[in-house]
């Protein structure tokens, strides 16, 4: 005769059903996908980096009344730094492991 498996009733409470499929309280904070929290997140960043850029060229401009010349200046170097810059940035990124770019970037 067999033994027969004893449940642990902490481990009843985290399953639905007897196909060891989770509860929904297991869920997290939200209903949302994962898919859908990425994008949300993409969101925000991208639109508070936007929000970063309009912020300091109106201070540029502020710091130069009548003039726009500062606020040209530093789009322009900022611009080219992307331009000559992103490429070797891009290979570094590409030929290291990610946890030390990681670890460098932040």
């Amino acid at each position: 005769m067999e033994p027969v498996p004893q449940r642990d009733p902490d481990e009843e409470s985290l399953t639905a059903n007897e196909d060891d499929q989770p509860a929904t309280a297991d869920k997290g904070c939200c209903s949302c996908s994962p898919q859908r929290l990425v994008c949300i997140s993409h969101t925000f960043s991208a639109w508070g980096d936007r929000m970063w850029e309009f912020a300091v060229a109106l201070y540029l401009v502020e710091l130069t009344p009548g003039s726009l010349r500062l606020t040209a200046v530093f789009q322009l170097v900022r611009t080219l730094c992307t331009i000559f810059l992103g490429p070797f940035v891009g290979n570094w990124v590409d030929g290291n492991p990610r946890l030390k770019v990681a670890r460098l970037s932040l």
